[in-house]
């Protein structure tokens, strides 16, 4: 069964026709389709694929064969004429407001689902998706290694985020999954502190937490650290040692949260609970945050073929924070861990 087929399995139980998409990701999962504007609708008996004529010969090339594609010289237009008799519609959760407005404005009742089975679908990847997220990861992997390089002590965060991010479209990637995160210092204990112009000095640790995406999206996290401050060190060594102990129990058939669970005690055992403010970490795919999380109230059970961020990390306000983080494929009996390229956690230059 393809991936049209699942969803309308699920569409056909719930008699949710006519059933619209139109979140990108949701759109590029189903169809192929890499451009920046289109829908899909769903009827009883036809899938169609809607854009306009900037995307036609594109289109053309990338939409599978499931869909039959339409040209709109006026959206408005096109869903009017393919929505004809019907007096319902259905959108995704993820569905854009102006779209709900837009066929508001066609007289139309409106539907909102409470699940968003498209992204439910996208969970669980297949040969081809864990092919095209390796090739992800080891682009990134090779740039993190040739900006190690690059990077100079004294130069900005900004700095060394541009270069990570040059080194990344060199090694083939389309761009970053994320604003790219240099925190160094006391900026990191900012678990999004994005890079900034501040300086970076050489025996404070610095958090690169980065990622690019080709077709599918990669995220790693790693340290930069030059000193040998005992305290420093001995945080680094918790969180590493939170982000194994969540690793060796990631399996088919546990419960997100009871990963989550696993690496968040064992900071708590260390006296630093209270300074690990986030969750353990979370799906990737298509996009760089996806279904399902490792979280205190995640209840997913893993399957085989899911891929999740582990990244555990400790923060003092104005002094420094350390996060690491691998990424797993979820195997029967363990996981793999897809960043194998990078192999220490930290870096020195």
């Amino acid at each position: 069964m393809n991936r049209v087929d699942k969803l309308r399995d699920y569409l056909d139980n719930c008699g949710y026709y006519p059933y619209i998409v139109s979140d990108v990701s949701n759109i590029y999962y189903l169809s192929g389709f890499t451009g920046s504007t289109a829908f899909i609708i769903l009827t009883e008996n036809h899938n169609y694929f809607i854009t306009d004529g900037r995307y036609a010969v594109q289109s053309k090339k990338e939409v599978n064969d499931d869909f039959e594609i339409k040209i709109a010289e006026d959206y408005k237009e096109t869903f009017r004429s393919l929505l004809k008799g019907y007096r319902k519609v259905w959108l995704e959760p993820s569905g854009e407001i102006r779209l709900l407005i837009s066929l508001q404005n066609l007289n139309l009742d409106v539907e909102v689902c409470e699940e968003d089975k498209v992204k439910l679908l996208r969970m669980i990847k297949d040969e081809n998706e864990i092919k095209l997220i390796r090739d992800a990861y080891k682009v990134a992997e090779i740039a993190f290694l040739n900006s190690l390089e690059s990077f100079s002590y004294g130069e900005t965060e900004n700095i060394w985020a541009a270069q990570l991010e040059y080194n990344m479209k060199v090694a083939g990637a389309r761009g970053t999954s994320f604003d790219t995160i240099v925190a160094s210092g006391f900026r990191g204990a900012l678990p999004h502190g994005v890079a900034s112009d501040k300086k970076i000095n050489k025996n404070e640790p610095v958090i690169v937490d980065y990622g690019c995406k080709v077709n599918y999206c990669s995220d790693i996290t790693r340290v930069i650290y030059n000193g040998n401050d005992s305290y420093v060190l001995k945080i680094i060594e918790i969180v590493k040692s939170a982000l194994m102990f969540a690793k060796e129990n990631v399996r088919a058939g546990v419960k997100c949260k009871e990963i989550d669970k696993i690496a968040r005690d064992y900071v708590d055992s260390k006296g630093y609970g209270s300074f690990f403010n986030h969750g353990l970490g979370h799906g990737v795919g298509i996009d760089v945050h996806e279904l399902p999380a490792f979280n205190k109230r995640d209840e997913t059970i893993l399957e085989e073929g899911m891929v999740l961020t582990i990244e555990p990390g400790i923060y003092f306000d104005g002094e420094f924070g350390v996060r690491l983080e691998d990424t797993v494929i979820v195997k029967k009996d363990g996981c793999e861990t897809l960043n194998g390229l990078l192999k220490d956690y930290v870096y020195k230059i």
